[in-house]
């Protein structure tokens, strides 16, 4: 189990779930345009 701490203040589960998917899709999208660059 993990908690997250923004702001010195728990996070509740739900926000949690939407960050970490936010933080996901974000390095998914990042390592596209990596990966897109080293290809030209």
């Amino acid at each position: 189990m993990s908690y997250v701490l923004l702001d010195n203040k728990l996070v509740a589960s739900a926000a949690q779930q939407k960050l970490l998917t936010r933080c996901i899709r974000t390095g998914k999208l990042i390592s596209g345009l990596i990966r897109s660059l080293g290809n030209r």
